[in-house]
């Protein structure tokens, strides 16, 4: 098929022409020294995370298969198979990954993740745009840490997405200046963030972490350090939760988490007030699980 006129040299359809992130890929790859070649089988690892980032699940262009949201998720998630065609340009997605802009990436995020979930806390979203996120996941999966999927990190622990991180900080209402516990926080990032923030941010994780500006301690979930704390934040979903989580609040001291029942989870803010804790469902939310907190079974007929 010949291209139609005004349709740029090497695209030969719609869906290839109308593609601003193709054409940015190929001025960059130019840039860079590379052949140019961005066609559906020579992708860059930056444009396929910026179309992750801007879709969530990239059904369809112009009715269309997404082969980059496959693509992503293929090797962030490391599925292997022989049936999948797409494996012949994975070796030049990891090569080319080299050449990404993280800094542009991290600004792609907060637009198209974070802002456009109703993020509207501009000291958190300045925050996001401090803290590299590439630098704590797994160096294979670097050019991922942008895309809108959970990453491993060197700890055990995965990343979360950006949207579901941002909208519960935002949600507990957290501060510069408060005293921020983060529990299960071996990945790093939200401890991370909430330093960034201005927070006083201390990490407790069964798995020994070192995070800069923050005071990181080795220990068990269910025993956290004595507080109190303004914000207990929990980097992880739980199906239940120990009373130490709340007893370490300060007065009017906030409580994060998302919890599991079965498929579906909800992100909660509970609040303590004197000697009572209430709380109230923010958001639908699936991240990441904690273990060691699964609720006992209960026999129903």
């Amino acid at each position: 098929m010949e291209a139609s006129p005004g349709i740029e040299p090497g695209y030969t359809d719609l869906q290839s022409a109308a593609s601003p992130l193709r054409h940015e890929a190929l001025e960059t790859r130019k840039k860079a020294g590379g052949c140019g070649d961005v066609t559906e089988h020579a992708l860059t690892g930056n444009e396929c995370v910026q179309v992750e980032a801007a879709t969530d699940c990239c059904a369809n262009w112009f009715g269309q298969p997404c082969i980059l949201a496959r693509l992503t998720r293929l090797l962030v998630r490391g599925e292997q198979g022989s049936g999948h065609a797409d494996y012949a340009c994975l070796a030049r997605l990891h090569r080319w990954g080299s050449v990404m802009d993280f800094a542009a990436a991290r600004d792609t995020m907060i637009e198209s993740q974070v802002r456009t979930n109703d993020v509207s806390d501009l000291a958190l979203q300045s925050a996001m745009r401090k803290v590299a996120r590439e630098a704590f996941v797994i160096p294979e999966k670097r050019e991922f840490a942008y895309a809108e999927v959970e990453i491993p990190t060197p700890s055990g622990r995965l990343l979360w997405k950006p949207r579901d991180f941002a909208k519960l900080a935002q949600a507990g209402r957290v501060l510069a200046g408060e005293r921020v516990l983060v529990i299960g926080g071996g990945a790093g990032y939200s401890a991370a963030v909430f330093a960034a923030l201005g927070c006083a941010v201390t990490l407790v994780d069964e798995v020994p972490t070192d995070i800069a500006g923050v005071t990181c301690v080795t220990g068990k979930l269910t025993n956290p350090p004595a507080g109190p704390f303004d914000v207990v934040f929990v980097d992880g979903a739980v199906q239940t939760y120990p009373d130490s989580w709340t007893e370490v609040l300060s007065e009017g001291g906030r409580l994060c988490l998302v919890i599991h029942k079965g498929a579906v989870g909800v992100a909660n803010i509970l609040t303590k007030s004197g000697s009572t804790v209430a709380g109230r469902i923010v958001f639908d939310a699936f991240v990441p699980e904690l273990p060691g907190f699964a609720a006992e079974p209960v026999f129903t007929f």
